[in-house]
């Protein structure tokens, strides 16, 4: 990623630039110091938090609900790889997903099969 020239909010938009996509666990070091557990864990907490909020506005009311309680309930529990897969989940368009948890059209064979599946699941239970 490219970092504008200007010497006047340099260090700002490298900032921006670096604060939303890092992989926490590619990040071992910061300014020249060794990232810390308490380092990677926070990064991880507060990819959760992004998660969460991806997951309650993704611009269908239904996929709304839906994506929000399951993130707010299970999220907490995942891996940084399940994260990865639950981030490419987001990336799909409403009306497919929809249509595999409602049991319209059948679940793809893709990474994030298993997620999609409980998915599925906790739509069923309530």
């Amino acid at each position: 990623m490219k970092i504008a020239t200007y010497s006047r909010n340099k260090s700002l938009i490298y900032l921006i630039a670096h604060t939303y996509y890092i992989d926490p666990f590619s990040a071992a070091k910061t300014s020249g110091h060794t990232a810390t557990m308490t380092n990677i864990n926070e990064l991880i907490k507060n990819r959760r938090k992004r998660l969460k909020f991806r997951s309650w506005h993704r611009g269908t009311r239904e996929m709304d609900l839906l994506l929000g309680r399951f993130a707010d309930q299970y999220l907490d529990d995942y891996t940084a790889d399940d994260l990865n897969i639950y981030e490419d989940i987001l990336e799909i368009s409403d009306p497919d997903l929809y249509n595999w948890v409602s049991g319209r059209e059948d679940i793809p064979d893709t990474a994030g099969r298993n997620i999609i599946c409980d998915l599925k699941k906790f739509t069923l239970s309530f």
